[in-house]
This record gives C-alpha cells, sequence and structure tokens, in this order.
C-alpha cells in the first residue's frame, strides 16, 4: 500500500505545483489525438493498461499484507486509481490548493480500506 501512497500523493504535489500549471500531456492526447488517429489510440491504451495492471497487482500485494480487505476487487480498484489519477491529472490545470490535491489522496486511500 505504501507504493500507491507514495504514487498518488506525488502525483497530488505534481498537480498542485504552480510551476506546472497545466493539464496533463496524455489527458490532452487521449481527449484530442487518440480518437482521430487509432494507432495513437491503441499505444495510450496499452500504457494505461499497463500502469493499470502495476496498481493491480500493489492492491492484491496489499491485500496478502492485510492493508486492503481481501474481498475488495483489485481489478475494481485498479481503474478506480486510474479514473482518479486522470481527474487529478486535469485539476492540474485549475491550479489547486496542494490541501486540496492531499485531501482529494486521502479520499482515495480511505475507499482502498473503509475502515481506516
Amino acid at each position: 500500500l505504501e507504493g500507491i501512497r507514495t504514487c498518488l500523493y506525488g502525483i497530488a504535489r505534481e498537480v498542485a505545483d504552480p510551476a506546472r500549471n497545466h493539464s496533463c500531456f496524455l489527458v490532452n492526447t487521449v481527449l484530442e489525438l487518440s480518437r482521430q488517429h487509432d494507432e495513437v489510440g491503441e499505444r495510450v491504451k496499452a500504457h494505461l493498461d499497463r500502469i493499470e495492471a502495476l496498481f493491480r497487482q500493489a492492491i492484491v500485494d496489499a491485500q496478502q499484507a492485510g492493508e486492503i480487505p481481501a474481498d475488495r476487487d483489485a481489478d475494481s480498484l485498479a481503474a478506480f486509481i486510474m479514473c482518479n489519477i486522470w481527474g487529478m491529472r486535469v485539476l492540474g490545470g485549475t491550479s489547486p490548493t496542494p490541501e486540496r490535491a492531499r485531501a482529494i489522496v486521502d479520499q482515495i486511500l480511505n475507499n482502498l480500506h473503509p475502515s481506516h
């Protein structure tokens, strides 16, 4: 779970950094190019699938360590994390405060293990 936590708080720092006051290039690429160019869409999807698989494995590892309840669906949680990362990347274009970005990560983590 520590790896997921570190990753998400790192993204929160990035999106709240005034020097990076813009949305994510990958988000823009997906929204603009991947629908117009099949090859771009396939590459982006493959990249995102690899990232989601890493999150899925980290979730399974956390479940085996007792950090996330074993009855939680790892595939759904990995997709949930990915969707929230996308949302945070878009949020980066709105100049969120560091507190707001961290609060979002807190909620994501709370949803991975609701009893914490």
